[in-house]
């Protein structure tokens, strides 16, 4: 797969729902300890989900995983209204659906093919999404 083939994955990306994806470089990424800081003291979830730290990775961690990368994609999806009774279900359609072309890339020869998922962070715990 070349650079036209990760353009085409974006726009998968964006028919499940993504309000954005472009390709980039992995180099141009920041990660950094005061988030997991922000976390821990600032949110009521803290330790509540697996896509939360401290069950994620560490930044050291992630900049090591993420450095391991010549391209990525990202993804952005805005988050949909709290009180539409479908945003659970969207959401994880969504998701299973950028499972699903991570998979697709794999097969296609992008065996380091990795989705990596992140928040929307809420303090509500009882709010959908």
């Amino acid at each position: 797969m070349d650079h036209e083939d990760l353009k085409k994955c974006c726009d998968r990306a964006i028919q499940a729902g993504a309000t954005h994806a472009k390709v980039i470089e992995p180099v141009s990424m920041v990660t950094a300890p005061w988030v997991r800081l922000k976390c821990q003291f600032g949110c009521a979830g803290y330790g509540r989900r697996y896509s939360c730290p401290p069950d994620t990775p560490s930044p050291e961690q992630m900049r090591s995983v993420l450095d391991g990368y010549k391209r990525a994609i990202l993804v952005h999806r805005e988050v949909p209204d709290p009180k539409d009774p479908s945003g659970r279900k969207n959401r994880v359609k969504f998701l299973d659906e950028l499972v699903a072309l991570e998979g697709e890339m794999f097969k296609d020869g992008y065996y380091k093919a990795f989705v990596v998922l992140a928040g929307p962070c809420r303090r509500d715990l009882s709010l959908p999404f």
